[in-house]
């Protein structure tokens, strides 16, 4: 007993530690909004609490307490299935559910804690045979697919997600997905405690700095990519099309109303252009009231198509932009000389808009 319990406090100590660091780091650095950065802490605080609950497991196997260790595998599976749900939750942190999305989000975790409350009182899911071994029932697995529903839906957001924004964060996303993903199904053949935990606190960490160092690449007040990010996108991807846009009088806004009503002008229509993207398509803040969309692999008429959703989606707000456009194929364009021929439509449009509100 003193041997199985120093080998599983040596082998948690890390996971712990991290944890521990992770939930201090967060605390006093509030890289995000509070929202996520409790997420993220409460996130740790599970695994945590999985560490606590696995070193009481191995305590309770040398006891004759069936229905204690029971209770502390039930606990344990619905809180691995909490971890996914709170992943979930960041992954969709920009996006506005509604009732029936967050009524979604908590199914799979509502069935895991029906399906081990059953377990305390049913071997139908698991039970403990007469020399102490675990003994899986026919609903042993529905946990893990409970894990598998959050896994998938965590990377259909992150594709939704990034897939007109960063390729290169989607692999990662992927990857760390594929990590945890992994280590349930070892853990799932094996039964062996503990394989899980370790690779979802190291993707915890993985995770909050994945999202640290994207964020550094986005304006903060609309999500949208920074200038930089413009040119290393135009450099590096077959761009085809750009799209030049500039918020009308957003000078008379702030001086009219405060730099807080300009900021919700642009926030609206930054938000307003970002629901008619696609994933062809990226989505940069110039600076100031200047903002960039990149396509890639687009022709003229999606081009075309593009400009109509994002003048429809512009009609709906009471803020408005002006519009130029070019599409140059995908041939090699100096990005500069584009972005000129683009702000000269701009210009013409926002002169056109100005003439037809003249009496």
């Amino acid at each position: 007993m003193k041997a199985a319990m120093t080998d599983m406090i040596l082998g948690y100590t890390p996971t712990v530690i991290l944890c521990v660091l992770t939930i201090v780091y967060i605390a006093f650095t509030k890289n995000f909004n509070k929202k996520t950065d409790r997420l993220f802490q409460a996130m740790a605080a599970v695994i945590l609490l999985l560490a606590a609950i696995d070193f009481l497991k191995v305590l309770l196997a040398f006891y004759s307490l069936p229905f204690l260790r029971t209770l502390c595998h039930a606990v344990g599976y619905i809180l691995h299935v909490t971890l996914n749900y709170l992943i979930l939750l960041i992954a969709a942190r920009r996006k506005n559910s509604s009732r029936k999305e967050r009524i979604a989000q908590l199914l799979p975790l509502g069935v895991t804690v029906l399906c081990e409350a059953l377990a305390l009182f049913s071997p139908i899911v698991f039970s403990f045979g007469e020399d102490g071994g675990f003994v899986p029932g026919p609903l042993y697995a529905v946990p893990y697919l409970c894990d598998a529903v959050y896994l998938v839906w965590f990377f259909l957001l992150m594709n939704r997600n990034y897939i007109q924004r960063n390729v290169r964060a989607l692999y990662a996303m992927l990857s760390l997905v594929l990590i945890v993903a992994g280590a349930a199904v070892a853990e799932f053949l094996t039964h062996f405690a503990g394989v899980r935990l370790a690779f979802c606190s190291m993707a915890l960490i993985c995770y909050y700095l994945l999202l640290h160092i994207s964020a550094t690449s986005r304006d903060k007040l609309t999500g949208c990519f920074l200038r930089p990010q413009f040119y290393r996108d135009a450099k590096a991807r077959s761009a085809s099309a750009l799209v030049s846009l500039d918020l009308n009088g957003l000078k008379a806004l702030n001086d009219r109303y405060g730099h807080a009503e300009g900021d919700r002008a642009l926030q609206a229509l930054s938000s307003a252009v970002q629901t008619c993207l696609d994933k062809h398509t990226s989505f940069y803040r110039m600076g100031g009231d200047e903002f960039n969309v990149l396509c890639f692999h687009y022709s003229e008429k999606q081009l075309d198509d593009l400009v109509a959703r994002i003048r429809g989606a512009m009609a709906k707000t009471a803020y408005s932009w002006a519009i130029g456009a070019v599409w140059f194929g995908t041939g090699s364009s100096n990005i500069d000389d584009i972005c000129h021929r683009a702000d000269m439509r701009m210009i013409a449009d926002k002169k056109k808009m100005k003439a037809q509100q003249a009496p």
